[in-house]
Order: C-alpha cells, then structure tokens, then sequence
C-alpha cells in the first residue's frame, strides 16, 4: 500500500493535524511506513484525548468549589441531575452547571423578583466568590404581571402552567417536579389540571402543597352526576394535598348530553355544595368547539370563569369571550398552539400573545423547563399586541382538528399576519 492510499484513509481533522506538523517545509510529507504514521497519528490524537479529560477534570473541581460557597453562605441544595445542581435561599436559585461538551462550568442565579436585598446577597456572592476561569449567566426575572381573574378576587399571571404535556405522561414524577418547580422560580403563579390528565394532579399536590399560599389551582371534574362528580372531588383534594381549591370546573362541556350537570343532581350541586362549605373558591366550565352549548351554559349558572380555545383556528370563540365577559366571567385561554400544530407555522411567542389579547390567563402544557422559559418570556414581552394569521386550508384543519371539530374551516378566517 502506498502512502497515498493511506493519506486518503485518515480523516480529514486527522490530515490536518499531521499537515500542521509538517507546515515548516512548506511540502506535503513524504512516505513514510505504515506504522509510523499511524503512530503518529495516535499519539497525536491521544494527546488530545488527555487535554480533554484533564480540562473536564479542572472543570468539576472548579465547580465543586463554587458549590462549597454557596453551602457556606446558607444555599441548600433542591435538587441535582447529572449535569446540574441546584440550591435556593430566600427567593434566589442558583444552578451550577457542567458543560462536558465545551468543558466549562456556568453559575446561573434567578432572581425572582426586583429586590434591593436579594440584589445586595447576589453581589456579595459574586464578589466573594468568582473564581478564575468560569463563565457567568446572571439573569433576572422580574415579577410576572398579573391581571384579576373576572369578578374573581383571584389575581393570576397572564400565563399558567397547563396541566397537560409531561404533566400527563406517567412516570415523570421528577422531570414534572423540576418543571413545576421551574415555573415557581419564574413566577408563574397559575396551575391548571383535571381528572383526565393522568398524573397531573398528583405531580402538581407534590410540588405546590408547600406553596399552596402562593398559588392559584384550577381543577376539573368530568363526571356529570352528582354522586360521581362529588367522588371525583374528594379524590382531587386527595391527589393535590390540599383541603382548598380555588377554582372547580365542569370539564368539556360538549353537547346536550352534558346538559345534565346542571340539573337537580348533577355534576354542578356537587360543585355548589363544596363552594358553599369553603372547599372551593369559585366554579368555572370549559368547552371546546360547540359555541351554541357554551353560550347555554353561561345563561343557565352565575360562571365565575370559562375556559376555551383561543387561537387564530377558533374565531366562533370570541363571541363566546364577549358574553363571557358581558356577565363578568374570568377568561381562561387554552389550545393556544392546538397541540403543537400551530406552532410549527407560526412563532410560538406570537400565538401566546394572541390569546393575551382576549384572556386573562392563558394556560399551556408544556414538555420541559425551556418550554416554560418560552412562555415566561414571551408573557413578559406581551404589550396588548394585535395579530393576524394566514394560513393554508391544511394547516387549519391539523389545527382545528385538535379542538374537537373540523367546523371552522367553513368560517371566514382571519386573511393576514401582522405584528401591529
């Protein structure tokens, strides 16, 4: 074999390195034997591979240190994966990360809200214990804005956590529980869930029965007689770890068959009878897709709150948030991307604040903490935005399938997208 075949054998990053100790002579190098090329070759690459285990190595020992100082400073630890470790003290939460892949570490501190003393406590970290060679990521987060739920007393931040998405999906209970706890630190003060989210309850009673005075609950019953609905209640109570729940709704409210919530032993007296002894603050329903049932509802009972689409593949829903609102109901926005389908045409941040524009509180199912970030950034962001969506007669129906019905696509649709 000659030394042209095997120079075409190595890898290009391989080429380049013997290239590099060879750039003196200004000439490609000349044949050599097999085997001391490919010693070459091999030392040369081993050499790299120590570099890369040393670095790391120096990498975890400077992090270490970091969190030796947070310990003596009073931060105790919440939580550790493989990568990061996270402390809290007071309202801040610090995270130190390894990065194994750029071989750096990062100190990350949330600060929850705009406070001279935690502002104070962050500098004297800082000061007392930077170390050479790291990179910092400080960002703060102020305090999400919050709006009254309707004829509530219920303050809520414009967007809350919903209880579908990793909440849902068995088997999850730590990765929810970071998630949850992630929307705390960020500010999120609103937690949607309901029987039929699978473990979503359960997951939620962990995390929030500590904070329970911080946040606001919202819950769902799906059974519509009154005997079911009221065991379904007591085993939600049971699942949150809470003997309080400040919002209770009929869930999915659909047809006329779901008419018999409402009457003499149905789903709503179970609800009424839990109001009325102080397990419940407030009674709400949701609905999907059957405008005429929704509007019947909101004539029939004195709603505190309705929970519906709202996004560009609903328009039928705004008529139902204008009667909502003319009887002083608080609105609750859901479907905001129809299940991820939207959001793959059109900017996630834009279709969430779409929905501000019409809800109070709009709730999302998030997969991971990044999807709660997204969401707590774009919140923030919100400045009573105007949009307006063009999409193809696909898309629509992908999306609006995802709502119950497929009979939007005979409605007129909104013909433009602007960021007014």
């Amino acid at each position: 074999m000659d030394f042209t075949s095997k120079w075409d054998d190595l890898s290009q990053k391989q080429q380049y390195k013997y290239l590099q100790r060879h750039r003196k002579s200004k000439r490609r190098p000349t044949a050599q034997p097999e085997s001391e090329t490919l010693s070459e070759v091999r030392q040369s690459m081993g050499k790299l591979n120590s570099m890369v285990e040393g670095k790391e190595h120096i990498v975890k020992q400077k992090a270490e240190q970091w969190i030796n100082k947070l310990q003596e400073l009073g931060f105790e630890e919440t939580s550790q994966d493989n990568n990061t470790r996270t402390f809290r003290k007071d309202d801040i939460v610090a995270r130190i990360s390894v990065d194994k892949g750029k071989m750096r570490y990062f100190a990350h501190f949330d600060i929850k809200q705009e406070d001279l003393q935690i502002a104070k406590i962050v500098d004297r970290i800082l000061k007392e214990s930077a170390l050479p060679g790291f990179t910092l990521k400080h960002k703060d987060f102020v305090t999400m804005p919050k709006r009254q739920l309707g004829k509530t007393n219920l303050m809520v931040t414009s967007f809350g956590l919903g209880g579908q998405g990793l909440l849902e999906i068995e088997n999850k209970g730590e990765a929810a529980a970071d998630m949850i706890n992630k929307a705390l630190d960020l500010g999120v003060t609103y937690f949607d869930t309901a029987a039929m989210y699978g473990p979503s309850r359960k997951y939620l009673g962990r995390v929030l029965r500590n904070k329970r005075k911080d946040v606001v609950i919202a819950s769902k019953v799906d059974e519509r007689s009154y005997e079911k609905a009221k065991k379904q209640l007591n085993e939600t109570f049971g699942l949150l770890k809470t003997d309080y729940i400040d919002i209770m709704q009929l869930h999915a409210i659909t047809d006329e068959k779901d008419k018999e919530a409402l009457g003499e032993n149905g789903a709503l007296k179970a609800l009424t009878e839990a109001r009325d002894e102080g397990k419940i603050g407030y009674i709400g329903f949701s609905g999907h897709d059957n405008k005429a049932i929704m509007l019947d509802f909101i004539d029939a009972f004195d709603f505190d709150t309705i929970l519906l689409p709202v996004n560009p593949v609903a328009p039928e829903m705004l008529d139902v948030i204008e009667a909502a609102r003319n009887r002083g109901m608080g609105i609750i926005g859901m479907k905001v991307m129809s299940k991820g389908i939207l959001s793959k045409a059109f900017p996630p941040d834009k279709l969430l604040q779409y929905a501000m524009n019409y809800a109070d509180t709009v709730i999302v199912g998030c997969m991971n903490e990044e999807h709660v970030e997204n969401n707590v950034e774009a919140s923030n962001e919100f400045k009573n935005k105007k949009f307006k969506f063009k999409m193809s007669d696909k898309l629509k129906d992908k999306a609006s399938f995802f709502l119950g019905s497929s009979s939007y696509n005979k409605k007129e649709w909104p013909t433009g997208y602007e960021d007014k």
